[in-house]
């Protein structure tokens, strides 16, 4: 069953409009921009060694000047890590990513969602897409459906990281964000009934591979 959010969703039914993304000084931009930045070094730590399956820091930034056609022959072709060492992998990464949860929530009930148009880096986009447990998922929802009212966070960034999560979990896509090359979603009249509350255009096609 489709998460349903009770609360911040239904401001939408009753609110055409949406605010304009809250300014900051230009102080304030440069040091969220660093933290924002730590976070994403933290978001790709060991994710990177998981993804080239190696730890050789010096191949993989070889590797990431490919072009993404290399690149992904690369992925498709290099022989895994072994299974202890990506058990020892993930769970550096998980401590990684709760420690980045924690300063993602604090930063959107102080700041609201740094966008790169805001800071002038996007890295948050990435890293919410890596917040996909259960319980981050409850809390994130409230915070990120009122950071696209106010204007501060997309509508397609928040429709792209809401199906990555009904895709994780064995759902359809709502919003047909996430998969764009074939949004599949369960019904093309409930899914534009979705987008046009968060202000996006509705879907001409239900394309489903």
């Amino acid at each position: 069953m489709i998460y349903i959010r009770i609360g911040a969703l239904f401001l939408f039914i009753f609110n055409h409009h949406f605010g304009l993304s809250q300014k900051l000084e230009k102080n304030v931009k440069d040091s969220l921009a660093i933290v924002v930045s730590e976070m994403y070094e933290r978001d790709q730590k060991y994710r990177k060694f998981m993804l080239w399956r190696t730890t050789d820091t010096l191949k993989i930034d070889s590797i990431q000047s490919l072009s993404f056609k290399k690149r992904y022959k690369i992925i498709t072709s290099q022989t895994s890590l072994p299974q202890a060492t990506m058990d020892s992998l993930w769970n550096l990464q998980s401590i990684n990513d709760s420690l980045n949860f924690e300063h993602l929530v604090s930063l959107l009930k102080e700041y609201g969602f740094l966008s790169k148009k805001r800071i002038g880096v996007g890295y948050l986009n990435t890293i919410i897409l890596h917040m996909m447990h259960d319980d981050e998922f409850c809390i994130l929802d409230t915070l990120l459906i009122q950071e696209v009212e106010k204007g501060n966070l997309s509508p397609k960034s928040y429709a792209s990281w809401y199906d990555r999560y009904l895709l994780i979990t064995g759902q359809a896509q709502l919003y047909g964000e996430y998969n764009t090359y074939t949004p599949c979603v369960t019904s093309l009249e409930e899914t534009n009934r979705a987008r046009e509350k968060i202000g996006l255009k509705k879907l001409k096609k239900n394309i489903c591979p």
